[in-house]
């Protein structure tokens, strides 16, 4: 109960309301403080600006949430290279698979209000299309909560999207794979409830439940429903084209998206278009939910269920629940042609970041985050290493080139140009790897580690750790 006190005090002081005035107290650090996930000792931290141009991105923009209140929004660069319109905290971004959590909001109203079952049929909800069950399924039923935690083994992990004023297929076309849809039918491609396999396709079935359970377009009843009582009204499950603000999309080279953006009817899995400010706002309302405070949408039960990891230890409802150093945050990631985003809410204290560019490439969301969590001090956000590089002998390295195997489908080529070793991956362009001992080489770009191993003085394969995913290639 003191909890609960402290917390609608914070909400209720002169210019502090969770959606009050923006201070942007320590952006500015912030923004001379990025690294990636692995630092290089000795190297000083990075400028914004100078990352935005390393990757091609001319926009950014980026909230932070603190005790439950939105304290810093600040747009940066360009909506686009060719219009130079700055980016501001107006500036609506695609927010791609950000879209699923916004989603699953809304259908936990319609739980709430009586109107679904999450644990039922889901074709008892479906109308004008229903889901197909057949050998794969193993006749087993798939419902609702399923289909939000990607455990429904249904097909479809995302969707290419469409150029601008193109024939759009409605929904009973995309769901039937049927020109002029661009994605095969949603089907069974396992058997429900075995696994968590991540599939948009799914989420699209969701979008019809909640239309033939509503009887309005899913635009309308997400603004209703759900961005209108949390107060984003720069955010729009329809075209954006009645909002100022709009940013293109930026290919990874840095070239403009054809149309400035594609279009994406599954609008429940990628059509969200909004801004940090407002996403800052849907993340507090599952914090507040959660503690029983103030909800506008949530009640707590409905928050708390949401956030419940219902197959694995990280999948909830329309969100994936992660541990950093100890930390527990709710987030969703989101990838369009031409755009990427990210967000963190913490489970405990409010805190929280928004992240969205149009830009293809998300290495400078990473370490945007980073710096976010070193400045505002967010435990567990800022996930950089610090590692040192290792003199290795020019002989040693010699000894490291070749082709290493690991099945038919994947030969990791070694190469040495200049004293320096590159590895080549069937179908990708040439990585740097960088030595941190006289064996083992890290990547800066990604998370991977590479260990040679050696018997005497020759080399004979490769122990290649991705994650937590550990290979033992051969050298051929």
């Amino acid at each position: 109960m003191n909890r609960l006190i402290c917390i609608l005090a914070l909400l209720v002081l002169p210019g502090s309301a969770a959606y009050g005035q923006f201070v942007n107290d320590k952006l500015a650090e912030v923004e001379k403080n990025l690294v990636g996930n692995i630092r290089i000792k000795g190297n000083p931290p990075m400028l914004l600006t100078d990352r935005m141009a390393y990757y091609h991105v001319p926009g950014v923009s980026i909230a932070i949430i603190k005790n439950y209140k939105i304290i810093g929004v600040k747009g940066y660069g360009t909506t686009s290279d060719s219009l130079g319109k700055p980016v501001t905290e107006q500036t609506l971004f695609q927010a791609g698979s950000v879209s699923k959590s916004l989603n699953a909001v809304g259908i936990m109203k319609l739980r709430q209000e009586n109107k679904l079952d999450l644990y039922i049929d889901i074709n008892s909800y479906l109308q004008r299309w229903k889901f197909r069950y057949d050998s794969i399924s193993r006749e087993k039923t798939i419902s609702m909560a399923q289909l939000l935690s990607h455990t429904a083994g249904v097909n479809v992990p995302g969707f290419p999207g469409y150029n601008r004023g193109s024939n759009l297929p409605d929904i009973v076309q995309l769901l039937n794979g049927r020109p002029p849809a661009n994605t095969p039918r949603i089907q069974a491609e396992r058997e429900p409830g075995k696994q968590m396999v991540y599939s948009g396709g799914g989420v699209l079935i969701s979008q019809l439940a909640v239309m033939d359970i509503t009887g309005q377009t899913y635009d309308d009843y997400m603004r209703k429903a759900v961005l209108m009582p949390l107060d984003m009204t720069h955010s729009t499950y329809g075209e954006p084209a009645g909002f100022d603000q709009i940013a293109t999309g930026h290919y990874a080279n840095g070239k403009e998206i054809y149309g400035r953006y594609r279009t994406y009817p599954e609008l429940a899995a990628a059509g969200l278009w909004s801004t940090p400010g407002d996403l800052a706002k849907y993340i507090i309302e599952v914090q507040l939910a959660c503690e029983g405070a103030a909800a506008k949408v949530l009640t707590q039960e409905s928050a708390r269920l949401m956030l419940q990891p219902y197959h694995n230890d990280r999948t909830g409802l329309g969100v994936f629940v992660d541990t950093l150093n100890g930390a527990v945050y709710f987030q969703h990631a989101g990838v369009t042609s031409g755009f990427r985003c990210q967000y963190y809410g913490s489970m405990k204290g409010g805190n929280g970041v928004v992240v969205m560019t149009n830009g293809d490439n998300d290495g400078i969301i990473k370490e945007i985050i980073n710096s976010v969590g070193r400045v505002y001090k967010f435990k567990g956000l800022d996930q950089s290493v610090t590692k040192e590089i290792a003199e290795v002998p020019d002989t040693d390295l010699q000894s490291y080139t070749g082709s290493y195997y690991l099945n038919p489908q994947f030969t990791l080529l070694i190469v040495k140009e200049s004293g320096q070793l590159y590895a080549i991956a069937p179908g990708h362009s040439k990585v740097k790897i960088i030595p941190e001992s006289q064996s083992k080489f890290f990547i800066m770009e990604m998370p991977i580690e590479l260990e040679f191993i050696k018997e005497g003085k020759n080399c004979v394969g490769i122990t290649l750790k991705e994650n937590r995913q550990i290979s033992r290639l051969k050298k051929q």
